[in-house]
């Protein structure tokens, strides 16, 4: 994929599949060595515990199904799209972010890195980025400021290990009340493209 890539109507399948490729490096496989020894291999999400042997065999048998996220993010990219947000493969201005939301430009970014990790968490950050677009529209319009939407704040310890972590460092409490309201819903899968439909205009 290119250093940077806008997400339009044409290439979006384009971005699907290599999301969907992406994927397959979660999916357990055996391997046979010439010895004669089984062995199975797989990669595991930074922070995931490690898989017991019901597991793997539960995933062999039945992969994790992505249609869900899938069809998440094309709604998502379709009520960005309609609101005018330029959605960018790219990395992010701030160091070490998985995404970006810039009002002034009206542009989306989500970096590399999430790409690489698949669908579902390519769903999550880009439902995350989507929550500050709405939030930008509740301060105004698409180029605002954002402004908190009095969404659930309730977040679990990997959130806040992001939150408390040098990405965030020196942000304000109204940045922080901000990301605390995505990280919050971030996994309620239709949610961001709900709220550009009810704080957004076109």
């Amino acid at each position: 994929m290119p250093d940077a890539l806008e997400i339009s109507v044409t290439n979006q399948h384009q971005v699907l599949e290599a999301l969907a490729q992406n994927d397959r490096q979660w999916q357990p496989r055996l391997v046979v060595h010439n010895d004669g020894r089984r062995e199975y291999t797989y990669r595991l999400p930074k922070g995931a515990p490690e898989l017991s042997f019901p597991e793997i065999k539960a995933l062999l048998r039945s992969p994790p199904d992505y249609s869900d996220d899938a069809e998440s993010i094309t709604t998502l990219l379709t009520a960005l799209n309609r609101y005018g947000v330029t959605v960018v493969i790219a990395e992010p201005n701030r160091a070490g972010a998985s995404g970006e939301w810039n009002p002034r430009r009206g542009e989306l970014r989500i970096g590399h890195s999430v790409v690489s990790q698949g669908t579902r968490s390519f769903r999550r950050v880009l439902n995350h980025e989507a929550i500050h677009v709405a939030q930008s529209c509740f301060g105004g319009s698409i180029r605002s400021s954002p402004r908190a939407l009095g969404l659930s704040r309730g977040i679990d310890e990997q959130a806040m290990l992001q939150l408390n972590g040098p990405v965030y460092a020196g942000i304000s409490s109204s940045q922080r009340l901000l990301e605390e309201e995505a990280y919050a819903n971030q996994d309620e899968l239709m949610l961001g493209a709900l709220l550009l439909d009810v704080h957004c205009r076109r």
